[in-house]
């Protein structure tokens, strides 16, 4: 029988919020993330070879050392469906539908479900630590999210092919009370309660028995069987909040305004919001204790029909001015606002048909907005 595969497309992404970084609420209340293929939780192990001289000049051992994750989260921009992490990632709170960067700090638990291959991994402490969106012509709005996370843990939660597993004798003791007294005799059957799934419960024959130790036969039974060395572990995600099916944006409805005037010469637009993340560790605790959060940085670009040198001298001259997109029409729309941007560079793009230039710039705090970037979602 040939070795299943896990297939990209079949992947399945829910998360819920955490209380407390890198630890899972005991009763989790999970949402699907409407992500697209490629998302990563990519975990990092450091390592340590020693290097003691030897006789057969070999490496004779390896220690680990801090493991630490980090990925991307690629996405199709719609109404309402990544408003937790875009509130997670500028540290702000949705106030009146306004969002701006702020100082609190949030984490997630993301699990992914691999169903081709009966795995569940589960990611914990997930820090947002960047976003980027882009609306390129004729297509759909897309981005990404980056984040940084604590652990992750991997489990094998049904049966893959092994049909059955065999167990040793078993013998259980107890350090007080009796067994004979709680009613237990010499060829009951007794059903331990296995930590996943119910085909993962074992039922025992007790072939001896004294007030305080228990005695089982071996034998098989046909069960959700583990791989090697992955853990039996239930799924997070029994019944998760389903993602909202709201239409993607794409680039025919919206409008653009620099320096507040209508600017229909745009071809495409790029933002990036970043910030200085990094993770900390203490000794003799191999697990990240935090991921912490720096300078907030929000750049783009903005791509142009080259038919007059507005913008470029703008640049030249070194003047501030302001830049807002929107995405969507009346309802169920996005406006970005960047009150304060100056452009850093404008590079030429001489094409056959006709020439454009790529007007890159960075957004500064501005003073009566209170914030670098401003976002407004109109229900």
């Amino acid at each position: 029988m040939p070795a299943l595969a896990a297939v990209g497309s079949n992947t399945g992404l829910t998360y819920c919020a955490e209380t407390v970084f890198g630890t899972t609420p005991a009763t989790p209340t999970m949402k699907v993330v409407r992500a697209k293929t490629g998302a990563k939780f990519d975990l990092k192990r450091d390592t340590f070879s020693s290097k003691e001289m030897s006789a057969t000049r070999q490496v004779m051992g390896l220690t680990y050392g801090n493991r630490s994750g980090s990925g991307e989260l690629p996405f199709e921009f719609s109404y309402g469906s990544f408003d937790d992490f875009l509130e997670a990632v500028m540290g702000g709170t949705w106030t009146a539908n306004v969002l701006k960067v702020g100082n609190v700090k949030r984490s997630f638990t993301f699990e992914q479900q691999y169903p081709d291959i009966n795995l569940n991994e589960q990611n914990t402490g997930v820090v947002m630590t960047g976003f980027s969106l882009g609306v390129k012509p004729n297509a759909i709005v897309e981005g990404s999210f980056s984040h940084m996370f604590k652990d992750q843990s991997s489990a094998q939660y049904a049966d893959d092919g092994v049909t059955t597993m065999a167990f040793a004798a078993t013998t259980i003791t107890r350090s007080a009370g009796s067994f004979i007294t709680d009613g237990f005799a010499v060829g009951d059957s007794v059903t331990i309660t296995g930590a996943s799934t119910a085909g993962n419960n074992k039922t025992i024959v007790i072939t001896t028995l004294t007030a305080t130790v228990m005695t089982a036969s071996a034998g098989a039974m046909t069960v959700d069987t583990a791989k090697t060395g992955v853990t039996l572990s239930k799924t997070l995600s029994a019944s998760p909040e389903a993602a909202n099916t709201n239409p993607v944006f794409d680039s025919f409805t919206g409008t653009l305004l620099e320096g507040g005037t209508a600017l229909a010469i745009v071809t495409g637009i790029d933002v990036k919001f970043d910030q200085a993340a990094n993770v900390s560790n203490v000794l003799f605790d191999p697990t990240v204790q935090q991921v912490s959060l720096g300078t907030v940085n929000v750049t783009g670009t903005l791509v142009v029909r080259f038919i007059n040198n507005t913008l470029k001298k703008k640049f030249l001259s070194g003047t501030a001015s302001t830049l807002q997109f929107t995405l969507g029409a009346t309802s169920k729309m996005y406006q970005f606002h960047m009150a304060s941007i100056k452009y850093t560079s404008a590079a030429a793009d001489s094409g056959e048909n006709e020439l454009t230039q790529s007007m890159a710039f960075q957004a500064l705090y501005d003073a009566t907005d209170t914030t670098t970037l401003k976002i407004t979602r109109t229900p």
